[in-house]
């Protein structure tokens, strides 16, 4: 009688974050296709696809697909960890020690079908440790440019935010709403007469002023408006300010205004007065 064998179960992990959603070969289409592939000419059996859109790498809290793998590892509802690349699983040293460390005690292997690394051997995990610090240092080397591209288009008097009350982006650059910015000058000059957040957002309720994504106006979102420098003509960037080449909703005596009453409210943050 010929021995039964059982067909290696197999955990296939996807992730893509949203910058990288264009990038060929990036896409969740691209890897589950390529690692179901590879699945199937290896004759393993798919258990679950994982699936992380739109999320970045940097950490484990914000990844549902990532925290319910690392469960069902624990449950040993699989044998293997299947990954197109080890981006893919995480690109902190810290998060794959304890994802490794996690494997190992369930005894749960990991392998990649772009990388050469053997899990279950001092060697392999070497590698795999080395591919974790080298993958932290790219996402660091991103981090920091993407930082200094957005200081930088600051610095020309540009906003990088999609999204605010008042605006609309016409390319490239900020356009007034008139009667968004109405509303913001009506918060501005609300505030200099209660003064007080939680009264003003109870009264931007009652008068249907809502933000921008049409939420109610709780107080940390007035708070937010009043200290946005952008309303006042210039733009804010890792503690910097620049002059916009924006037209401003309010001018810099009342939002300079505003910010000393805002500091007498709360006493929270340093109190940030314009120049004119």
């Amino acid at each position: 009688m010929r021995p039964v064998t059982t067909a290696m179960r197999i955990a296939i992990y996807i992730r893509v974050s949203t910058s990288e959603q264009a990038l060929s070969g990036y896409s969740l289409a691209a890897q589950e296709k390529t690692l179901l592939d590879f699945c199937t000419a290896q004759g393993w059996e798919v258990v679950e696809i994982y699936r992380d859109e739109g999320i970045s790498a940097k950490d484990l809290a914000h990844r549902p697909a990532m925290l319910r793998l690392i469960t069902d590892a624990k449950l040993k509802k699989f044998d293997k960890i299947l990954i197109w690349k080890l981006t893919r699983l995480t690109r902190s040293v810290r998060d794959l020690c304890a994802i490794c460390e996690t494997l190992l005690t369930y005894k749960v292997s990991l392998q990649s079908v772009s990388e050469s690394f053997d899990f279950g051997t001092p060697m392999g995990r070497m590698v795999l440790y080395i591919l974790g610090v080298i993958a932290q240092w790219e996402r660091e080397v991103i981090a920091e440019n993407v930082k200094l591209a957005s200081l930088e288009r600051v610095a020309q008097g540009k906003h990088i935010c999609s999204h605010i009350l008042g605006y609309r982006h016409r390319d490239g650059s900020l356009v007034i709403r008139p009667e968004e910015a109405e509303r913001v000058r009506t918060i501005f000059e609300q505030y200099l007469r209660v003064k007080d957040c939680v009264a003003l957002s109870s009264w931007c309720r009652n008068k249907g002023i809502r933000t921008v994504g049409g939420f109610d106006m709780i107080p940390g979102a007035v708070d937010k408006i009043l200290r946005n420098a952008v309303y006042a003509g210039w733009c804010y960037h890792s503690g910097q300010v620049f002059p916009g080449e924006h037209e401003a909703i309010v001018g810099v005596d009342t939002y300079n205004r505003v910010q000393k009453l805002l500091y007498k409210e709360s006493r929270i943050s340093k109190i940030f007065v314009l120049g004119r």
